[in-house]
C-alpha cells in the first residue's frame, strides 16, 4: 500500500478521500458538484436572440417572417416561401434539443429543422449542413428563374438530407443534386435517409408533435414522439440548430429544451511497458450508471485503482520521477480513488450519475492503475479517459 499511497501523493489526490467501497458512491452527487464545466440539463430555450435567415426569393415567393412571442418560448412563422430558417443561438454539436411544431391548414408542403448550419450558409457555396424535413403532400413543381433547375416532385413524408453548397428551389423541393448554371454539382441536397415510420407519411394540419435531436457530431438521432425516426451517421459539420420552412406557413415552434449530450473520450495513452493498461467505459448518462471498465492487468494485481478528477492532465504528468518509467498521469484525480477487485486481467466500476440536471455539462476525468513487475515502482497506468455527463 505504501506505493500507492506515493503515487497518489504525487497525482496530487486529496489524501482525505479514502478507497472506499461501492456502497460510498451514494454520496457522489455531493462530491460531482465540484466538477467543471456545469450546463443545466434540459434548460428551457429563449428564442429571443434566435435570429432569422432565408434563400433568395423566387418568383412569387417572398422572405419568412418569424414572431417570436412575448415570453421568448415560441415562435410562429407566417409566410408562404423561398425556404426560410431561424437560427439558434448555440451550437448543435453535442446537444440533446427536444420541442414541439404545430402547422395550421392552408398547405401542405415543408416543414422541418436544420443540424450544423452556420449565419450566412443561404450564401455560402462552402455550406455543408443536415436538413430535416416533413413533407405533407406529394406534389410536382417548378419554381421557375431565377431557378435555373428542372422542376419536379417532392414527395409526401420525413427525411434526412444533406445540403451543400447554395441549392436552387427545385432542388430543396425534390431533394437532389442537379448540374446547371445556378447550381452546379456539388452545390444541392443529398438524401441519406427517410423516416423508419413517417417516410412516407404527412404530418396533420393542427396536431402537435414531438421532435428530440440528439447530435453527436458523427451521429444523428431524431424522434417523432418517442419514436426513432432517423438515425444517420457520418462525419458532420458543426453549426447552429435552426428551424426551417419551405412553401409552409403558420408554423409553430413551442416549448424547446437544450441540454449537453453525454459523451466519452478516450486521452493519452497506457504505459509504454509491459502490455498497455486500457480503460474505457459506457456513456455517463444522468439518472443512470456510468460502467467503467478496465483491461490487459498484470496478473499479479488483486486489485486495481481507478482515479476521478476534476481536471485533465495533458500532457500527461511524467511517472519516472517515482520510478514508473513510461508512464503518465493524465487526472488530477482531487475526487477520490477507489478500487476494485481484478478477475482474468480485467476489473471494472460501476458510478451511479444522479439525475441532477445541474450536473449536466460537468466532466470527470478518470485514470486506472494497477500492480506491475514492469515498473520499478511496481505499478502501471492506463490511458485517460473523460466522461461528459449529459442526457
Amino acid at each position: 500500500m505504501s506505493a500507492l499511497r506515493h503515487l497518489r501523493t504525487r497525482m496530487h489526490v486529496n489524501r482525505s478521500i479514502p478507497l472506499l467501497s461501492r456502497s460510498m458512491f451514494c454520496h457522489f452527487s455531493l462530491i460531482a458538484t465540484l466538477s467543471l464545466g456545469q450546463l443545466a440539463a434540459q434548460a428551457p430555450v429563449d428564442l429571443v436572440n434566435w435570429q432569422a435567415e432565408n434563400y433568395p426569393a423566387v418568383n412569387g415567393f417572398a422572405n419568412g417572417q418569424w414572431t417570436v412571442a412575448a415570453n421568448g418560448l415560441s415562435v410562429n412563422q407566417s409566410v408562404n416561401g423561398q425556404p426560410t430558417l431561424f437560427l439558434s443561438d448555440f451550437p448543435a454539436l453535442m446537444t440533446v434539443v427536444e420541442g414541439q411544431i404545430t402547422t395550421g391548414s392552408g398547405d401542405n408542403d415543408y416543414v422541418g429543422f436544420a443540424i450544423g448550419f452556420d449565419p450566412g450558409d443561404s450564401s455560402n457555396v462552402a455550406a455543408d449542413y443536415l436538413l430535416v424535413d416533413w413533407k405533407q403532400g406529394t406534389q410536382n413543381f417548378n419554381f421557375n428563374a431565377p431557378s435555373c433547375s428542372a422542376g419536379g416532385v417532392a414527395l409526401e413524408g420525413l427525411a434526412v438530407s444533406r445540403v451543400t453548397g447554395i441549392p436552387s428551389a427545385d432542388e430543396f423541393w425534390q431533394h437532389n443534386d442537379t448540374d446547371d448554371t445556378c447550381s452546379p454539382l456539388g452545390q444541392g441536397l443529398t438524401e441519406l435517409q427517410r423516416g423508419a415510420t413517417l417516410g412516407s407519411s404527412n404530418w396533420v394540419d393542427n396536431v402537435t408533435y414531438t421532435f428530440r435531436f440528439e447530435f453527436l457530431g458523427s451521429r444523428l438521432l431524431v424522434f417523432v414522439d418517442g419514436v426513432l425516426e432517423l438515425d444517420v451517421s457520418g462525419s458532420f459539420s458543426d453549426g447552429r440548430f435552426a428551424f426551417y420552412n419551405f412553401s409552409q406557413a403558420n408554423v409553430t415552434y413551442a416549448a424547446f429544451t437544450q441540454a449537453t449530450a453525454a459523451s466519452t473520450e478516450i486521452y493519452g495513452s497506457a504505459c509504454s511497458v509491459g502490455a498497455p493498461l486500457a480503460l474505457g467505459g459506457t456513456l455517463p448518462v444522468l439518472g443512470t450508471t456510468w460502467s467503467l471498465s478496465g483491461s490487459n492487468i498484470d496478473p499479479i494485481s488483486p486489485t486495481a485503482l481507478f482515479f476521478f478528477g476534476s481536471a485533465r492532465i495533458q500532457p500527461g504528468f511524467d511517472l519516472s520521477v517515482i520510478g514508473a518509467g513510461g508512464c503518465f498521469a493524465y487526472t488530477n484525480g482531487n475526487l477520490g480513488a477507489f478500487a476494485a477487485a481484478v478477475s482474468g486481467g480485467n476489473a471494472s466500476y460501476d458510478l451511479p450519475i444522479p439525475s441532477n440536471p445541474a450536473l449536466g455539462g460537468s466532466v470527470l476525468y478518470t485514470q486506472m492503475v494497477a500492480f506491475s513487475t514492469a515498473t520499478a515502482l511496481g505499478l502501471v497506468t492506463s490511458n485517460g479517459f473523460a466522461g461528459t455527463l449529459g442526457l
